[in-house]
Formats: C-alpha cells, sequence, structure tokens
C-alpha cells in the first residue's frame, strides 16, 4: 500500500516538474540590458581593424586604426594601409581621403545617407525604440558575452543594409559587421578601449560638417 502510494507520489511530482514553464537565467542578455552597454560611456575611444569584403567569396580587405563613439556619431580614423577617415551622425557623412581633402554629405538631402545615419546613430547610441523601428531585434548570448542580430524590414534602410550584428561584454562593444544589400560585408573588430565625459575641441571639430 505505502509502495502504490509512493508510485503514485512520485508519478505526480514528476509530471509537475514536467508541466513547470522553463526557467529564465537572470544572466541572459536583452535588447535592454545591450543598449544599457552601448549608451553606458559618453565618449569611447580606441583601435579597429575593418575587415572589407565586396562580396561573400572575394578576399578581405584589411585596414586598421583608432575611433572615437560618443552622442555625436562614429568616426574612424584609418592609419594603415592608407591615411583616410570617415565620420557618421545623425546630420552628415564625412570622409577624409589620402591627399586631406575632406568631404561632407548632408544627409537630409540624400535618403539612403539619412536612412543609414539614421540607424547608425541610433544603434550607436542605444536607442531601443528607434532600433525597432528599423530592424527585427535577435539578441542571445548572456550578459558577458552576447551577440545582437538586426534585420532590416524598413525598406530604406534595406537598400543599404541587409543585417547588422554586434557583439560586446558587461561593458564594451568588441565587434560591429554589417551585410549590404549586394551581400558584401564590413566587419569592425575594436579593442583598447578608454573613456572619458566629453570630447576634446578638435574632437568635436572632427565631427563638425
Amino acid at each position: 500500500m505505502n509502495f502504490i502510494r509512493l508510485k503514485k507520489g512520485l508519478s505526480v511530482f514528476i509530471l509537475c516538474l514536467f508541466s513547470l514553464p522553463p526557467a529564465f537565467s537572470q544572466n541572459a542578455a536583452t535588447l535592454d540590458s545591450v543598449c544599457s552597454v552601448i549608451s553606458s560611456h559618453k565618449v569611447t575611444e580606441g583601435s579597429f581593424v575593418q575587415e572589407k569584403r565586396v562580396s561573400p567569396t572575394k578576399r578581405a580587405l584589411k585596414s586598421s586604426g583608432t575611433f572615437i563613439l560618443s552622442g555625436e556619431g562614429l568616426y574612424l580614423q584609418t592609419l594603415h594601409p592608407l591615411q583616410t577617415a570617415m565620420g557618421v551622425t545623425k546630420e552628415s557623412y564625412i570622409s577624409v581621403s589620402a591627399d586631406g581633402a575632406r568631404t561632407v554629405i548632408d544627409t537630409k538631402d540624400n535618403a539612403a545617407f539619412q536612412g543609414l545615419a539614421d540607424v547608425i546613430t541610433a544603434l550607436l547610441s542605444g536607442d531601443k525604440e528607434e532600433l525597432e523601428t528599423y530592424f527585427a531585434a535577435e539578441v542571445t548570448g548572456s550578459k558577458e558575452a552576447w551577440n545582437l542580430n538586426l534585420k532590416a524590414k524598413d525598406e530604406t534602410v534595406s537598400s543599404s543594409v541587409k543585417t547588422i550584428s554586434l557583439t560586446g561584454d558587461k561593458v564594451n562593444i568588441l565587434s560591429l559587421s554589417l551585410i549590404n544589400a549586394a551581400d558584401g560585408s564590413v566587419t569592425y573588430t575594436f579593442t583598447n578601449h578608454a573613456y572619458k565625459e566629453a570630447l576634446s575641441d578638435g574632437q568635436k571639430a572632427l565631427f563638425k560638417k
């Protein structure tokens, strides 16, 4: 009799275990936690390595330099193999050629640049609401090692970039990858992160039109 009761009790216990909802790890990364990491520093400086492919089958072209990430936008100063620069802000796209010539495109005059500038500044400022406007977001991994995958759902954006992926940890963005409409890709790996409260006057000038 006792054995039968024990067997029934064990069966009920096992059934209850299988009917419980899966536990959600408190350490799992979420879009909120990722955006919090991205927006946690006013100014981030460091080094980058870029790998660019015009198509998936082509050899990657590598370059390296330094970066500045702030509320103003993103500025990449390439030092090798050529000294060039590129900056993206909410209002402009800035490029500096190897001969020092500086070109500034006002994004409001170009829908494609405007869409891309909106996306990049929203992405690198951790603007969750705007990101979800342009992309379907998927976050995997833990808060110590997360991966954010964004698939464009806005037609203007998808004409320039199909997907964006970011990786990071509890403090830093570690990489940024973009795949364009022609399946070309560019990946930036960020290292040597340093933080400060404000841009210097010289750095502010880099972002000016």
